[in-house]
């Protein structure tokens, strides 16, 4: 793509964990094969919104999972193979990568935020025209982070994790960079307890990952009442 005139060159990067280790705190109300369906019903849901952000360069994906590289190429996303320990790791290489390559932003979103829309993705990078080089997507315990911008790429090491928005934060403090904290109430809804499961049924709205649980929901009712 040629660089017009104010465009910043970005890369949204999406982390994947295993299909077969995904989402396991669901194990209480989900089957493995029904996780394995949600991560990739949410998967796609946040690659159809990255697709409409004019702001985006490229969308790329970090995994090893053969099933999850193989869907992303299908969708033309570019896929960096996952060979790192941890997926703080595996982001860190990345960033390196993209900005060799004269990438200016790295925005991380995970791909367990179905809901999130493009206008919330192009609020997170016009926080670059406001003089931050980080920008922060709490969730909605106000402890994770739920979407990191990184400009340039290298600004920070990623820290996801427990209780990453206050490492994030603090990361841009050590670093002299400021950062900004942005509620963005779709964004803010990961989905990784029964808890979240339930919020994200109760939005209005529609998605693949909607569409899946209502499904899946049914079904269950189906087979109590045959019983």
């Amino acid at each position: 793509m040629n660089k017009r005139s104010g465009y910043i060159r970005t890369c949204a990067v999406i982390p994947m964990k295993d299909l077969v280790v995904a989402k396991q705190r669901l194990s209480g109300i989900l089957s493995s094969i029904e996780r394995r369906h949600l991560s990739l019903e949410m998967f796609l849901d946040v690659i159809t919104t990255l697709k409409q952000v004019e702001s985006l360069e490229t969308v790329a994906v970090i995994s090893r999972d053969p099933h999850i590289m193989d869907l992303a190429r299908t969708w033309n996303i570019r896929v960096f193979r996952d060979t790192e320990s941890c997926v703080n790791a595996a982001l860190a290489v990345t960033a390196r990568v993209l900005s060799a390559e004269g990438y200016e932003t790295m925005l991380v979103v995970p791909g367990d935020v179905p809901l999130t829309t493009p206008a919330e993705i192009e609020k997170i990078l016009e926080t670059r025209n406001t003089g931050s080089p980080v920008a922060l997507v709490p969730d909605r315990r106000q402890a994770g982070t739920n979407a990191l911008s990184c400009s340039p790429p290298t600004a920070i090491t990623p820290c996801f994790g427990q209780h990453s928005l206050i490492r994030h934060q603090k990361a841009a403090e050590k670093a002299g960079l400021t950062s900004a904290i942005l509620e963005l109430p779709e964004l803010g809804l990961d989905i990784d307890i029964p808890e979240d499961v339930l919020a994200l049924r109760a939005r209005k709205g529609r998605s693949r990952t909607h569409e899946f649980l209502e499904a899946v929901t049914t079904q269950k009712l189906h087979l109590e009442e045959l019983r």
